[in-house]
């Protein structure tokens, strides 16, 4: 893919307002003359087995301000993703996803982090049409750090996470 911009609106990180109040970051509005943005993304899915699947997709993004010969903030180069699912005996379902994103430019003076995060649920069929579920999101901990100014980490840490769905109504 391929864009071309011309009059973008962007959001920019204000200098010196980094982190104040309660670590939240300050940002503006700007106005960009001409942009560019390409990239490829290729992904990948195999089915090793009736109840093994494997997903790895990989991003690529190129961005440039014409304007002020830069990148344009806030979007990461390179972000790999990889998955595997399970279907085990007994209606049991299992899955793990990781996901790995480079350290992303800000502005001439900073950039924030590159971050892995790790996922997982499992699931358990009741019959045809109800299932119970627990997992967890960004089992690594990665979080956003207050002090950091631009930090694009994720904002929550760990989450853990239990329920249950039905189809509805029940057709036979």
């Amino acid at each position: 893919f391929a864009n071309w911009l011309e009059d973008m609106i962007d959001l920019r990180l204000v200098p010196g307002a980094a982190g104040a109040p309660a670590g939240v970051d300050t940002y503006t509005y700007t106005n960009i003359g001409a942009a560019r943005t390409m990239g490829v993304s290729l992904d990948a899915s195999f089915r090793a087995r009736s109840w093994l699947r494997a997903e790895v997709g990989w991003s690529y993004l190129f961005t440039r301000d014409e304007t002020a010969q830069r990148p344009l903030p806030a979007r990461p180069p390179h972000t790999l993703q990889a998955g595997v699912f399970l279907s085990l005996p007994d209606g049991i379902e299992a899955l793990a996803r990781c996901r790995f994103v480079t350290d992303v430019y800000i502005d001439d003076s900073t950039r924030a982090p590159g971050f892995a995060t790790l996922d997982a649920r499992i699931a358990k069929s009741l019959g045809a049409h109800a299932r119970v579920y627990a997992g967890a999101l960004n089992l690594l901990g990665v979080q956003k750090d207050p002090n950091h100014a631009g930090d694009t980490r994720p904002v929550e840490g760990r989450t853990f996470y239990a329920g249950a769905s039905a189809d509805f109504p029940w057709e036979s």
